[in-house]
């Protein structure tokens, strides 16, 4: 990916500010399920009664789940290009400029951003459109033993699949996927309330949303406020936020030491969670091009401020 952002306007106590990043996307492999109308009875362990089925699947190469290795993480099935953008205002009133923070100088910042717009195309790949014909039980006899013994994504696990949905199945078949990423809209906004403290609230929303004749990765959509308090040096942070479609109610953690911050956007569950599948956390070390240019062009400017005044000459 590549980012590029500046204050493009100043405006008596506003800036605006644009930025936007191009991205180069590259997908290794997927595997998808999508329902419309299935209507079944499980019986038991080995019989399953089908009465009615709508659906998509597709996957492109599955060994890519199966055998993991590191070359496994080399992009190979698809590409495609993707974007993000976004608007910034600060607004600097010179009234109680000495109750805020210098380094960031502003009263109130709002933005807001278009992020993950874009898809990834994958070639050569499966993907059925299917529709039962009649209804009917599937045994899951010897056959189907033999077929999965050498995991689920093995070829004969995917061929006596195929062969049962032949049998059962009106399918439309194509080797094209686009899969879409999952397009957010995001508005944030941060006011300094008294010199490092601040209170930001940042909104998330969906704009995918779900639609069964395209294939998208949906981010739930969330809603958080960011107490928080900031200097040059030290950055800290508790996020306190509603995930899950306004539905799940989470508290993270962020700290920053100079250029290098980590966080997670749910640390309670790390601290009270005794079972995990997954861990919510990131880190990483963000710094700006040309900011020791400016800084130095700034104390330049100053050194011969200050060689004016000396000399008496204005």
């Amino acid at each position: 990916s590549l980012s590029f952002g500046k204050q493009f306007f100043e405006v008596k106590n506003f800036k605006i500010k644009l930025g936007a990043t191009a991205k180069l996307l590259m997908g290794n492999a997927y595997i998808y399920a999508q329902g419309d109308d299935i209507d079944f009875t499980v019986n038991g362990l080995d019989s399953v009664d089908i009465r009615a089925a709508d659906f998509r699947y597709g996957y492109s190469d599955l060994n890519n789940f199966q055998d993991f290795s590191p070359n496994s993480l080399i992009p190979s099935a698809g590409g495609d290009f993707g974007w993000d953008a976004g608007a910034v205002v600060e607004y600097n009133p010179k009234v109680g400029e000495n109750l805020r923070n210098k380094s960031t100088r502003y009263l109130v910042k709002a933005g807001i951003s278009l992020m993950d717009m874009g898809s990834i195309t994958f070639k050569n790949a499966v993907s059925n459109k299917v529709r039962l014909n009649a209804p009917f039980t599937f045994v899951a006899d010897s056959n189907a033993t033999a077929a999965v013994q050498d995991g689920p994504f093995s070829d004969r696990a995917i061929e006596f699949g195929d062969s049962i949905v032949d049998a059962y199945f009106t399918v439309d078949r194509s080797s094209r996927v686009i899969y879409r990423l999952p397009s957010m809209l995001s508005i944030q906004l941060d006011y300094n309330l008294f010199k490092g403290f601040y209170l930001g609230a940042l909104w998330f929303q969906d704009i995918r949303g779900v639609d069964l004749d395209k294939i998208s990765i949906n981010r739930p959509s969330q809603v958080t406020l960011m107490p928080r308090w900031e200097s040059n040096l030290v950055e800290a942070s508790l996020p306190i936020i509603l995930n899950g479609d306004y539905k799940v109610l989470q508290v993270g953690g962020f700290v920053r030491l100079g250029p290098v911050f980590a966080g997670s956007d749910n640390l309670l569950a790390l601290i009270t969670q005794e079972n995990f599948y997954g861990v919510n956390a990131y880190f990483g070390i963000a710094t700006g091009i040309g900011k020791n240019k400016q800084k130095k062009e700034k104390e330049d400017k100053e050194a011969m401020l200050l060689f004016s005044k000396d000399f008496g000459i204005y």
